[in-house]
């Protein structure tokens, strides 16, 4: 009788399952699911640790012969051997059946039709963002239908967005090469798909691209293969928001995983930094920079100190500075500046750029050095607040200001009512000239006071906030 109902796991495991019979049909804990017009389905289940043998047609560690239904987030771990149409997680994957978000990690053995997620995708059968990690052992001597995903694929099914890195065996003679993802196809339609060349021993396959060993852990944005096919992953907003995938984080050996393992774990595909530059110009240091692609990124932090002296102090930042604001998820290419006025003659500085994600975490790049030299630097001949620009204003106001000495700065701003609504700068500041942009949130039209004070020296200017 066929499973026809829905099995929710809820993300629970079920481990030891041990199968050792013969018979003609269906062995795996699900031996058939689905029959026409029930769809059935079977999600966020485990099966860890299997030892499944049925000398039988349609043999996997999760389901036998999967029909008419779903199977989604689910995964296998183990071994399964069997005769025909055998795969890790489901044996055959037939008439409008689908598997979506899963893996298998078993080794797989059977005579035809063996995969190492399942044995046989048939008649309109999809497989989408799965992929399997186990080897698959021929025990026939003439049979060919054998993959490292999937071993016979036909009859207008599909497999789309998947990868294998498993090797295929055959027993008692020479090893084939040319089995790295599909055994053979026979109108079926592949898709954006990908097998280990290296990890599979297997130089050439059918329905995926080879890749090395390297390409297919590259967890950078920089010529990633996922990322150019169209895989979904956690972050970024180009190829979808629904975050299937993602990749680093020190899991599955360096290879892609599907997020719902581990849910917890931050975007790993991060800020690519192409590059990081100093130089002296017009009276300060101009820092410019470029991304070659951003993952979650809010925006960045500037720090600096001087040389060696290990007080690193920041000098501005993106919740500050409309200009640092970062571009969020995108693999286009963007560029920075921003221009430290605050420098002395002969002083030798370190800057270091950040960059905050969604979650608030800090990734630091590398640091740089600059010397600045007397005819560099202008030291502001006044103290005070420069003239705002532009206003009245809306959305924004830049705020700029000079310093003749060091000291304790406090850059605040007051509604006429004397009440202080904003504290924008309340930091030590080395002599310079400094620039704030200042935009308002949750704030009516109107004047507003912006009080500069450092030391004992105070300055005031009105600025108009219009709507």
């Amino acid at each position: 009788m066929p499973f026809n109902g829905t099995y929710d796991g809820d993300g629970k495991i079920i481990s030891g399952l041990y199968i050792n019979r013969s018979g003609q049909y269906y062995f795996a804990l699900f031996g058939l699911v689905g029959s026409y017009g029930k769809n059935a389905a079977i999600k966020n289940l485990g099966v860890t640790n299997v030892n499944v043998t049925g000398l039988a047609w349609y043999v996997g560690g999760l389901v036998g012969f999967n029909q008419y239904s779903t199977i989604e987030n689910c995964y296998s771990t183990g071994a399964v051997t069997g005769n025909d149409d055998v795969g890790g997680l489901v044996g055959g994957n037939w008439n409008s059946a689908t598997i979506t978000n899963s893996y298998s990690t078993c080794t797989v053995t059977g005579y035809q039709y063996v995969g190492g997620l399942a044995g046989s995708n048939n008649w309109w059968g999809e497989i989408e963002n799965c992929y399997s990690r186990g080897n698959v052992t021929r025990t026939g001597s003439s049979e060919t239908r054998f993959g490292g995903f999937v071993g016979y694929n036909l009859n207008y099914s599909t497999i789309d967005k998947c990868y294998s890195t498993g090797s295929v065996y055959y027993s008692g003679t020479t090893d084939p090469n040319d089995k790295g993802f599909v055994g053979q196809s026979n109108g079926g339609t592949f898709t954006n798909n990908f097998w280990d060349s290296e990890a599979s021993n297997q130089s050439t396959g059918t329905g995926a691209t080879g890749k090395t060993t390297a390409e297919m852990t590259n967890a950078t944005t920089t010529n990633n293969i996922y990322l150019a096919a169209g895989w979904d992953f956690k972050g970024e907003s180009t190829n979808g928001t629904v975050e299937i995938w993602n990749i680093g984080n020190g899991k599955n050996d360096g290879y892609p995983y599907l997020d719902w393992q581990y849910p917890e774990d931050d975007a790993s595909l991060p800020v690519e930094l192409t590059s990081f530059t100093a130089e002296c110009r017009n009276g300060g240091v101009l820092l410019k920079w470029s991304t070659e692609s951003e993952i979650e990124n809010l925006g960045f932090l500037i720090e600096k100190q001087i040389l060696d002296t290990g007080c690193w102090m920041e000098i501005a930042g993106y919740l500050n500075d409309a200009a640092l604001e970062g571009h969020g998820s995108t693999t286009e290419a963007h560029e920075y500046q921003f221009t430290d006025n605050a420098v002395q003659p002969g002083v030798t500085y370190e800057y270091r750029l950040g960059d905050v994600d969604y979650n608030g975490k800090v990734t630091w790049h590398k640091k740089i050095e600059v010397k600045v030299k007397a005819e560099d630097v202008k030291i502001p001949v006044e103290f005070g607040l420069h003239k705002a620009y532009p206003n009245p204003f809306n959305p924004a106001v830049t705020l700029s200001y000079g310093l003749k000495e060091a000291g304790q700065t406090t850059l605040q701003v007051f509604n006429l009512r004397g009440q202080l609504v904003e504290t924008l700068v309340s930091a030590y500041q080395l002599a310079g000239t400094y620039k704030f942009t200042w935009q308002p949130e949750n704030l009516g039209a109107g004047v507003y006071i912006i009080r500069f004070q450092s030391g004992r020296q105070t300055n005031l200017q009105k600025v108009v906030f219009v709507k």
